[in-house]
């Protein structure tokens, strides 16, 4: 028995939503010969108990909010119910949501109004429906009919619910709940497959997930009046599928400016299998001259075979040059860090032959402590790279592949690697297989604490080994006459015992050489027949290191060292080299100068490091045998001076007292003394106690490293040519100008020919001359520099600070607008297709810009062997506006008055779309010059014009 108005109505309330929601649960058959209403009478018998329990004196249901204000005990035929607000579930709503079979309905509004004659709910101001997670929102009104299952919702609707990422909107919404049937009226949603695209019509059909229209519109530009938009005569939209249009104009504004039979867009999140979009330009369609070549690529597909695995196939072609068959294989199991690629090319030439290509690249760490890398860059022909490429940066390399395996220990670390080297100018192939290197971990002896040590305490002791194999290779058409095979086998050993300023060292190393034999066929030559050299040299020393005055050390060391030789030159004997006993010292000292300054500079404090090295070897006893294996210069007298030296000029800068003041705690005020400086301090930073000194950071106005410069006295008592140093060199550098890296060389001695009519012997005289010039230099708007030049300004806080948020902004509507990328591990320009480390210049500050040049000069003197060469490379990018991106990079060689290559990018964003014209010019002739249009939310729109001329291969 229901004891209370508020249990009788819970349970009039209760019999309308099962009235209205109650349906069978899919898939469970009915029984017909019972009516709807004893049905639900049985299901109300098994919540009787719960409603019993509201006859007690506490009402369990005291608290709870049922949203009905001022309106009467019961809810009669007709009646209207003000203030319906809110429901909340209470404990029979959660247990009639737990009866098996039935499909519930929530719902909320201002007002309801139920008519039981007609079965019809309406639900007025506000309006709310939840039913089998679907919600269904309306700022007017929701109408509800039993009888024909029809809902209408009115007042800008909105429906959402699993699986949309947005909301449906419309001006109205019929929906069938039977037939899964709904017809809306001015609809608009957005649908997000990394943009977000907004899908808008007149009128749409739905039909479970599926939805039609005709006259839709679709565009990523959330603006309320559209910069473009796509216009389909007929579009299916297949929610978390595919979005499908045919008849589709493409509009900026309302003008039409192309047209496309059909449009297909997946609405699939992740990886999936599917068609490739073919790569191609207008002019590949249409060709404006009668022997451009044509080039179609990326004719394929892409297979997600799982969630790790990823197979590619596709065929590229070039009308008058090559078809080409490429397949791709990814992988990658984030939870093992192991992923990769390989990619092979098979290439079909017009002229006749195939050549192939391969890329491919790993990285996998199995645990902390092992990493195990490959990359891997394989061409059967280097001549069919020269001709193709477009890619100036594929023409400067090597074809390079390379691996390695690195692990840790406690005790130390392990290192093996692999690489080959394909070079493009010879065609000569270069390998190091394997090279293996072993460091062990330092091992202190005799360990002690600070206060407790001996002269031998905290000795330490550590080693080293390494040993590689190296294979060279030659094409023996186009190598030069002296050039031949040659395979190297090297091991070395060392360690070192440090005992305080004490130390002991030790090597060993072995080397196995041998050069091949070449022949030529057809020439005089005569073949060069095959040479091998086995050869170990081994080395002992001790150090001792003594500090003088200041900076100022003294070196003095032994070393005893020999070799053993085996090979062509011995006969295949063993012959010993006598061992030889190297006396050396070394002195080291820095000396200082102190310059008045002027102007900002307070002082210019000159500092000269020079270091004087001497070694003295006597000559040793020797045997004919070891005279005739060994030469000269390696078994006679050594006594030598190595001189060194660098220099720097560093300034400190004058401070303002103010400056003064801040440095030592105070305000500027505040100049009362000692007692003042402690004061501030303890207020300022809680210190009390003695404080270090405020210092400030010399500026290094000028270096200059010079070559060290050895004479040999066993040489200038010979023959007077005590100087052995041949070429001397200098560099200079400077913080005034960070970006400055200067570097020259000269030859010092000019070789002079025997003359015997003017009595002159072979020799050399001094005659410096200058022979290497290396430069690089690099700028920016915020260089110092810059700005006294006028080339750059400071902005002012304000201006700098909405150029920081402009951009911020920029980026993050270019983030959350940017459909996810898709890398095929393709360059743009190159053969080998090995990845594109080409992008778009990054952004910077509106009126910002970085410069770089580096110079190289090659001058030999008049007579000797070897052109001259001089060679500027420029890289400049700067950012004009805020949408608009400039780089160029560009090489000029002086000696042939031309340019080598160019690379120029001009990127222009839009609000949805990027424009890209690039022009690139390689060093075989080759350019290609490529302006694109694409939109941000879909590369794969776009609008490209592409025109490359490749040199045609002699056949």
């Amino acid at each position: 028995m229901i004891a209370t108005p508020r249990a009788r109505l819970v349970l009039l309330f209760t019999l309308l939503a099962l009235a209205w929601g109650a349906l069978p649960a899919r898939g469970q058959s009915q029984d017909t010969t019972r009516t709807r209403q004893d049905v639900i009478r049985d299901r109300l018998r098994t919540v009787q108990p719960l409603i019993r329990r509201d006859s007690v004196a506490a009402d369990s249901l005291e608290g709870d909010t049922l949203g009905v204000r001022g309106a009467a005990d019961t809810l009669r035929r007709g009646q209207v119910a003000r203030g319906l607000t809110n429901v909340q579930r209470d404990s029979v709503m959660d247990a009639l949501l737990r009866l098996a079979g039935f499909v519930f309905t929530e719902y909320k509004a201002d007002s309801a109004r139920f008519d039981s004659d007609s079965s019809l709910l309406n639900l007025r101001g506000a309006a709310e429906v939840v039913r089998e997670g679907q919600r269904l929102l309306a700022d007017t009104s929701i109408v509800f009919s039993q009888e024909t299952n029809i809902a209408c919702a009115y007042g800008r609707p909105a429906l959402s619910g699993e699986g949309m990422s947005s909301p449906l909107t419309a001006d109205s919404l019929c929906y069938n709940t039977d037939t899964k049937l709904g017809v809306a009226r001015g609809t608009r949603t957005e649908i997000s497959e990394g943009a977000n695209w907004i899908v808008s019509s007149r009128e749409a059909f739905l039909r479970g997930d599926t939805a039609y229209t005709h006259a839709g519109v679709f565009t990523d530009c959330s603006l309320e009046d559209p910069h473009y938009h796509f216009a389909a005569g007929e579009l299916k939209l297949v929610r978390g599928d595919i979005l499908v249009a045919r008849n589709v104009t493409f509009n900026f504004q309302d003008v039409p400016v192309f047209w496309l039979p059909f449009f297909v867009q997946s609405m699939k999140q992740g990886r999936r299998s599917g068609v490739l979009t073919p790569r191609f330009g207008i002019n590949d369609v249409f060709r404006n001259r009668s022997d451009y070549s044509r080039t179609i690529e990326d004719v394929g597909v892409f297979w997600a075979i799982n969630d790790h695995f990823g197979a590619e196939t596709s065929l590229d072609w070039r009308s008058g040059d090559y078809t080409a068959m490429r397949g791709t294989l990814d992988f990658r199991f984030i939870r093992q860090f192991l992923a990769g690629s390989i990619t092979y090319r098979n290439f079909w030439k017009e002229e006749g032959g195939r050549d192939f290509t391969l890329g491919g690249r790993s990285d996998w760490q199995p645990d902390e402590r092992t990493r195990l890398a490959a990359d891997v860059s394989y061409a059967t022909s280097t001549r069919f790279v020269q001709q193709r490429s477009i890619d100036p940066r594929e023409l400067n390399r090597s074809i390079r592949s390379s691996g390695g395996l690195s692990r840790r220990f406690d005790w130390g670390s392990l290192t093996v690697n692999a690489q080959r080297d394909q070079f493009l100018n010879d065609n000569t192939v270069s390998a190091t297989l394997p090279s293996i290197g072993l460091n062990l971990s330092s091992i202190t002896l005799f360990a002690a604490e600070p206060g407790d040590e001996k002269f031998y305490s905290n000795t330490t002791w550590t080693a080293s080994g390494n040993s590689r194999r190296q294979i060279r290779r030659i094409d023996e058409t186009r190598a030069s006459r002296g050039a031949r095979g040659r395979t190297e086998t090297s091991s070395t050993f060392n360690s070192s015992l440090a005992m305080g300023r004490f130390s002991i060292t030790q090597d060993v190393q072995l080397n196995d050489v041998t050069e091949l034999a070449r022949a030529f066929p057809g020439d005089t030559l005569m073949p060069l027949p095959e040479r091998s050299e086995q050869r170990m040299t081994w080395g002992a020393g001790i150090n001792f290191q003594q500090r003088l005055i200041g900076s100022t050390t003294f070196t003095p060391g032994l070393r005893l060292r020999g070799e053993v030789l085996q090979g062509d030159t011995t006969g295949g004997d063993n012959v010993a080299a006598p061992m030889r006993i190297d006396f050396s010292a070394q002195l080291r000292s820095d000396l200082y100068g102190f310059i008045n300054g002027a102007g900002p500079v307070e002082r210019i404090r000159h500092k000269v490091s020079p270091s004087f090295t001497y070694t003295y070897s006597p000559e040793p006893t020797i045997t004919d045998r070891q005279r005739e294996v060994f030469r000269i210069g390696e078994i006679q007298e050594q006594n030598r001076l190595t001189i060194g030296i660098a220099q720097t000029f560093e300034a400190k800068m004058r401070q303002s007292p103010e400056d003064s003041v801040r440095a030592a705690g105070r305000t500027p005020a505040d100049t009362t003394g000692a007692a003042a400086d402690t004061a501030a301090t303890a207020a300022t930073t809680g210190q009390t106690g003695p404080r270090r000194r405020e210092t400030v950071r010399p500026i290094n106005l000028l270096s200059i490293t010079t070559d060290a410069v050895v004479y040999d006295f066993v040489r200038a008592r010979e023959d007077g040519e005590g100087i052995q140093t041949m070429e001397i060199g200098n560099s200079i550098q400077s913080d005034l100008l960070r970006g400055l890296q200067f570097s020259f060389a000269h030859d010092l001695f000019e070789e002079v020919s025997a003359d015997s009519a003017a009595g002159i012997e072979r020799g050399r005289r001094f005659k410096p001359h200058l022979s290497r010039v290396s430069a690089s230099f690099s700028l920016s708007a915020d260089s110092w520099l810059a700005r006294v030049l006028g080339l750059g300004r400071k902005p002012a806080p304000q201006e700098q600070a909405r150029q920081e948020q402009a951009r911020a902004d920029s980026l993050a509507r270019a983030d959350s607008t940017r459909a996810p990328e898709v890398t095929r591990g393709d360059a743009d320009f190159g053969v080998m297709r090995r990845g594109s480390d080409r992008a778009a210049p990054p952004r910077q500050p509106t009126g910002s810009w970085n410069a770089s040049f580096n110079y190289t000069m090659f001058r030999p003197r008049e007579g000797e062997v070897g052109l001259e060469n001089q060679m500027l490379t420029a890289n400049l990018s700067f950012q004009p506006t805020q949408n608009w991106a400039v780089q160029w990079n560009t090489g000029y060689n002086f000696s042939d008055g031309s340019f080598t290559d160019h690379i120029f990018t001009l990127t222009r964003q839009l609000h949805d779309w990027d424009a890209n014209f690039d022009f690139v010019k390689a060093q075989n002739g080759n350019f290609s010059f490529q302006f694109r249009v694409q939109l941000r939310a879909n590369p794969d729109i776009k609008l490209d014009y592409e025109q490359r001329d490749v040199v045609r291969p002699i056949r």
